[in-house]
């Protein structure tokens, strides 16, 4: 086995989202999870699949992708390291409500879907973990509503940039980073604008000084003028 998914294994208990696991349950867990590392760009499942397993990111990110029946832009979504998805379909779908494809190198821990949720259904600590990550993603959601109800498309791309740090950025000094690759296409569609309004956009918080954006990674520099946008 890569010395690496050896030392995931080994490791587990000491990721916040087991922490909550008898050693009973983790040995278990342990012994019928598989890890796998996926190169960028490799389809994990399609929307409908049957869902067999759930997935902890333990290194990389995913993009998350729904479409409706005549296959256009319906909604897009972004796993960071260190999470549990899909929480949609938790405990009671049986099919992926979305696909996901991997946005980077990933490594992943696929979690047996009936062996987990019996594992933690009566677990009430690691419910209450995973209830407050909910949550955050219940804010995080409310939060991307209330932008669409912006009327001007250069408004709602800064928002855009806004929701991405809230989301998915990583502190780093007095800067905040998404190490993530996210294109122009990829804001505009977020956005719901053009690809030339979302490019000007981020030239113009580039020029401002308000973060740097180089080889489709965002670096943040005045964090606080991104905060305030999304006050909670």
């Amino acid at each position: 086995m890569n010395r690496d998914l050896e030392f995931y294994i080994e490791n587990l208990e000491n990721l916040e989202f087991f922490k909550h696991l008898s050693k009973e349950d983790l040995t278990t867990l342990k012994s019928n999870s598989i890890i796998h590392q996926y190169s960028k760009g490799q389809i994990l499942f399609f929307q409908q699949d049957l869902l067999n397993y759930y997935y902890f990111v333990l290194k990389g990110y995913v993009k998350l992708d729904r479409r409706d029946s005549e296959d256009r832009f319906f909604y897009v979504d972004y796993i960071k390291e260190n999470a549990f998805f899909p929480y949609r379909n938790f405990a009671h779908n049986h099919y992926y409500g979305y696909s996901a494809v991997t946005k980077t190198d990933v490594d992943l821990l696929l979690l047996p879907k009936t062996l987990f949720e019996d594992m933690i259904r009566h677990n009430y600590d690691q419910l209450m973990l995973m209830y407050n990550q909910l949550a955050h993603i219940l804010n995080y959601h409310e939060l991307r509503i209330q932008m669409t109800l912006i009327s001007s498309a250069y408004d709602r791309v800064v928002q855009t940039v806004s929701l991405l740090k809230y989301d998915m950025a990583r502190q780093e000094g007095h800067d905040a980073v998404i190490h993530c690759p996210i294109t122009i296409n990829e804001i505009a569609e977020y956005a719901g604008t053009t690809r030339e309004t979302a490019g000007k956009v981020m030239r113009n918080l580039v020029e401002e000084g308000r973060l740097a954006y180089s080889h489709k990674i965002i670096r943040y520099i005045d964090v606080n003028y991104f905060d305030r946008l999304i006050e909670t």
